[in-house]
């Protein structure tokens, strides 16, 4: 099976702990890509398409980057666990004030 890349910028890989903020809830993931134009993310949790999402980086959270969910696929894990790989589309980094209301990172 042929897929077609239909990145603009190259990724590259990585393996970081994030958290996804969404409307005040909180969900740890794992930052596992990431490009000039997005990033891409292994989670437990499923976010829709068209989701606005803040991911901070876990140890380093005085800034986010805010961006748009383009697409959840669900993966099939050996282990039987759910986990869903998503992919975000970036459109600005906040500082995490913005994000949380108060002046210094929780």
């Amino acid at each position: 099976m042929t897929t077609t890349e239909r990145r603009r910028y190259p990724r590259h890989k990585t393996e970081v702990g994030v958290t996804v903020r969404k409307n005040g809830e909180k969900t740890s993931a794992t930052l596992i890509d990431i490009s000039k134009g997005g990033i891409g993310l292994i989670s437990k949790r499923g976010f829709f398409s068209g989701a606005e999402v803040d991911v901070t980086v876990k140890y380093f959270d005085d800034y986010a980057i805010h961006g748009t969910v383009k697409w959840a696929q669900l993966l099939d894990m050996d282990d039987k666990k759910m986990m869903y790989r998503i992919g975000i589309e970036a459109d600005r980094v906040l500082a995490t004030e913005n994000i949380l209301g108060c002046g210094s990172p929780e």
